[in-house]
């Protein structure tokens, strides 16, 4: 797989399941349904979401991008040793936030689960 998308970095206080939990159900206000592809490694939670898994196969072999309805694949991993009392999230992106409708809802949605709307 190739690895193309835009990183973002956040911090948040919440555990894994807690952030996991209300990231998933806010998610299903934009897919219904979604697709993931979960690993677990010395305390990093890597995740990949797609509306199917079909576009996720897609990303394995071209690496993230937008398809026709301006929608895409995208990526979390949640650090959960980062800091004694902060975990850190990096959220990878198929485009700039800036240039993406889709990609800005998606790290809006991260950001408000993970700190509550605050900072960008």
């Amino acid at each position: 797989m190739r690895i193309s998308g835009v990183d973002y970095i956040l911090y948040t206080k919440k555990d894994l399941l807690d952030f996991f939990d209300a990231f998933e159900l806010k998610l299903k206000d934009i897919w219904k349904e979604f697709y993931k592809e979960s690993d677990f490694e010395e305390d990093v939670y890597n995740v990949f979401y797609a509306a199917d898994k079909i576009t996720f196969e897609e990303m394995e072999q071209q690496g993230f991008f937008l398809n026709g309805h301006h929608e895409g694949p995208f990526y979390i991993i949640f650090d959960a040793l980062y800091a004694e009392t902060e975990r850190q999230i990096t959220l990878v992106l198929p485009a700039p936030r800036e240039t993406s409708a889709f990609c800005e809802r998606i790290f809006q949605l991260v950001n408000e689960v993970c700190c509550g709307g605050s900072g960008n």
